[in-house]
Order: structure tokens, then sequence, then C-alpha cells
């Protein structure tokens, strides 16, 4: 599978979420039906800290065993993080930062590629937008080579961000 070259693209393969959208901007439970689960070849920590809903206070850091991704892009997206793992390269994947997400662009109108399940954001904490970050190498030749895009290397770098969709469309 080729990856999307721009939003139209994106959305003639990986469908159109505006049918799904509410008057306020939200997406029907539904959309989510596009997903499917990737089990990580060795849990991987949260890059965000839950809060007791009761309390409000700080919960014990979490790690993740399985995430979620888009239906077309989640085997392919396992196979990466095998590969990653095979090749003894796993420790460089420090800390998840998401996959699914409903939101704009960070600083625009258009949804980002997280509405398909088709982004990942990894070792946010050292990778932040804007920066050049710490991105290991072998963990950016890994997903390049299986088709997907680095954030870092756009115009405004975004050096945690992987995605199967060229450019930010």
């Amino acid at each position: 599978m080729i990856a999307p070259r721009d939003y139209r693209e994106l959305i003639e393969l990986l469908g159109d979420p505006a049918p799904f959208i509410r008057p306020d901007g939200t997406v029907r439970e539904a959309w989510e039906e596009i997903l499917a689960p990737v089990t990580l070849p060795s849990p991987l920590p949260l890059s965000w800290r839950s809060t007791d809903p009761t309390t409000g206070a700080p919960l014990p850091p979490r790690t993740v065993h399985m995430v979620r991704a888009h239906v077309l892009v989640a085997r392919l997206l396992e196979t990466v993080l095998e590969s990653l793992y095979d090749a003894g390269h796993w420790g460089e994947v420090r800390e998840f930062g998401g996959i699914y997400c409903w939101r704009s662009q960070r600083g625009g109108s258009k949804l980002s590629v997280h509405c398909w399940g088709a982004a990942i954001d990894l070792n946010p904490s050292t990778n932040q937008l804007g920066t050049v970050g710490n991105m290991a190498p072998e963990v950016i030749a890994a997903f390049e080579s299986a088709g997907w895009f680095w954030g870092g290397r756009w115009r405004r770098p975004d050096p945690m961000h992987f995605q199967f969709c060229a450019g930010s469309y």
C-alpha cells in the first residue's frame, strides 16, 4: 500500500470523517470503528500522567502494551515496531505519545492525520514541535523504509511524529 500524498488521497484511502462530525465539531463514536489493535513488541510508558478523577492527585506512570491504529495501517505499524525490536533498537523508543486523537492539526484548521489513526507520536518529551529533537536515526529509517513520513523533515519540525501520509497536506 502506498501512503496518500494529500488530503484527497487520505480520504479516498482511509475514509471520509465528514458524515461522522457532529455540529459541535466532535466525532461520533461510530468513526472509531476504523481502528484496529496493534500489539507492541514490548510495553512503553505513556508520555503523560493521568490524575485520579476524585482527588486530582497524579497517578503512577502507566505503560501500554496495545494501541489502536487505522485498520489499513495497523499491520504496517506493527511490522515497523517489530522490526525495531528485532534489530535491537526498541530501546530508542522510550515513550508513547499517542496515535488516534480527534483534533485539528496544531496551529491549523485541517484535521490531523491522528484523526484517522494513521500517525504516531514517539518520545515526545525530547522531540517537541518546532525543535530538532533527538529521534534515533534507526527509528526514522525503520518508519521511512515502510513508507511512513517523519515530521522532523517538515519546515516546522515535529520530530516525535510519524504518519502514513505525505507532508502535512
